[in-house]
């Protein structure tokens, strides 16, 4: 049985029909159960991706865990994962394992299990969360219904957008898979960076995923560290010994001088990525910062470098300058989002059914 950890966020969870929501990452596999109409979070467990062989059988320990300890059922699941659904699942784009919804719903005896993109659900929980779970990193002009975009880095890149459709009085989200678009080369620092990555990783196309995402930041610290001799430090040594290093270079951009220039190099590719996907869409509603990464280390976004980079253009700045920018705080937007979806699919087939 494969291991798991345990968040509880209220004393006592009465007994009942709940929402399953997951959020299926490249690194992690969260679940959380909710319920209410607005959708509180009454636990969350928490599942290590790299170990998941068998999706099927983690989503029969979620159910058969929660329902022998605090006699939960569920009325409605919605799965959040990395990919493109087929109809009846997909497979994970950064693991070796499928979501495939007809055998869970065979194996847990659910007849209401649905599947969206990672991103589509983040959109849809921007709508959930309290704006005390937002910070504000740019400015702007907001203008209500018009579109909103979603970028974040995690695993790997994901993106997203929302319309505004007047016939269902609420916001639309759309999935993209822009993070495996090209990145945008300027200047010769950046011809440099892409031919140092291309022969480190033996890669033709560079694309924003091998910039903006955990491998992402890998990837520039040893740019960095090929660049320049760095002081040797102890904070070096357990980057280069650590499994994830990632997770490291971030936790000591602020001791370590090699992981403070490859983060900056990280904060600048992001903010370019955001402004090229706000120059498609026109996000005059507000771009979106997600992912676990922002998330974890919200502070550098507030950095001059992001806004500097987001409104350098040639001749649309004065456009990107109106278009707010916002950081997601909440680890847990895409459960919320997730929980959404499933309470509005349900209503979905239970009037398709009468």
């Amino acid at each position: 049985m494969l291991e798991f950890t345990e968040k509880q966020y209220v004393k006592t969870i009465p007994r009942g029909k709940y929402i399953l929501a997951g959020d299926i990452g490249g690194t992690n596999a969260n679940f959380g159960i909710l319920a209410g109409k607005k959708l509180k979070l009454f636990l969350s467990l928490h599942f290590k991706s790299k170990e998941i062989k068998d999706f099927t059988k983690v989503v029969d320990t979620v159910v058969t865990h929660v329902y022998k300890k605090y006699k939960i059922t569920f009325a409605s699941v919605c799965f959040a994962a990395a990919g493109a659904d087929s109809g009846k699942g997909l497979c994970m784009t950064n693991r070796n394992f499928c979501i495939d919804l007809t055998k869970i719903k065979k194996k847990t005896k659910m007849a209401s299990v649905f599947l969206i993109n990672d991103f589509e659900a983040i959109s849809y929980g921007i709508n959930v969360l309290d704006k005390s779970q937002f910070l504000t990193i740019k400015e702007g002009v907001l203008v209500k219904k018009a579109p909103r975009i979603v970028v974040g880095a995690g695993t790997g890149l994901g993106k997203g957008f929302l319309i505004y459709e007047k016939d269902k009085n609420s916001y639309v989200a759309y999935p993209s898979e822009g993070g495996h678009g090209d990145a945008v080369v300027i200047g010769e620092d950046d011809w440099k960076l892409f031919s140092f990555i291309q022969k480190e990783t033996r890669k033709d196309i560079i694309e924003w995923e091998d910039l903006i995402s955990g491998q992402g930041i890998v990837n520039l610290y040893h740019f960095v560290g090929h660049l320049k001799q760095y002081k040797k430090t102890k904070w070096r040594k357990m980057i280069q010994n650590h499994e994830a290093p990632q997770m490291l270079i971030s936790k000591f951009k602020h001791r370590d001088n090699q992981s403070r220039d490859a983060y900056t190099l990280f904060i600048k590719f992001y903010a370019r990525c955001a402004k090229n996907f706000a120059l498609d869409i026109l996000p005059f509603s507000g771009v979106y910062i997600a992912g676990g990464i922002a998330a974890a280390n919200p502070e550098p976004f507030n950095h001059k470098i992001f806004v500097d980079e987001f409104t350098n253009t040639k001749k649309q700045k004065d456009i990107l300058k109106k278009i707010p920018i916002f950081l997601i705080k909440d680890y847990n937007v895409s459960l919320y989002g997730a929980a959404f979806m499933a309470s509005q699919k349900r209503g979905e087939q239970k009037r398709g059914g009468k």
